[in-house]
């Protein structure tokens, strides 16, 4: 079983994302969200929040579901608390590139488009890179609207 922490679970993107994921019984999720209103959301969706170090506790998966504006911020606080192997997957296509988070552990992240340690989700698009056998199963008609997600 997969063990998948979602930051910022209870905003537009988190819920998303944990739509997607729910019905799927490999994966153990785990939702961080501090907001009352994105817990309210959360519960909608029939799952409740955690506190940040348990959520993170042997987290393979963290998704970085948080808002462009405090990514920087949310990252520096919690790449350097991840396990060396955990696979991170940010939502901001150019928190990478624009040097927005910090390295952990001497891992570059996605500067080399074969680095493994992190994936960037295009904003409204589909995933287009990542660990091998994070993002290898691919959903969707094929020709068209084809989308990974995570998964095995």
């Amino acid at each position: 079983m997969t063990r998948i922490t979602i930051l910022g679970a209870g905003g537009n993107m988190g819920r998303r994302i944990t739509r997607a994921l729910l019905p799927d019984e490999t994966y153990e999720l785990r939702f961080v969200e501090p907001s009352p209103r994105g817990r309210e959301r959360m519960a909608e969706l029939g799952v409740t929040a955690s506190e940040l170090e348990p959520a993170l506790d042997d987290a393979e998966v963290v998704v970085f579901a948080v808002p462009d504006a405090i990514v920087r911020h949310v990252a520096a606080d919690i790449v350097p608390k991840l396990d060396s192997g955990t696979s991170m997957l940010f939502l901001d296509p150019a928190a990478v590139a624009a040097d927005r988070i910090p390295p952990a552990g001497g891992r570059q992240l996605l500067r080399d488009p074969s680095d493994a340690s992190a994936a960037v989700q295009p904003a409204g698009g589909a995933v287009r890179r990542g660990t091998p056998g994070l993002l290898g199963r691919r959903t969707g008609p094929p020709g068209g609207g084809v989308r990974h997600r995570l998964g095995r």
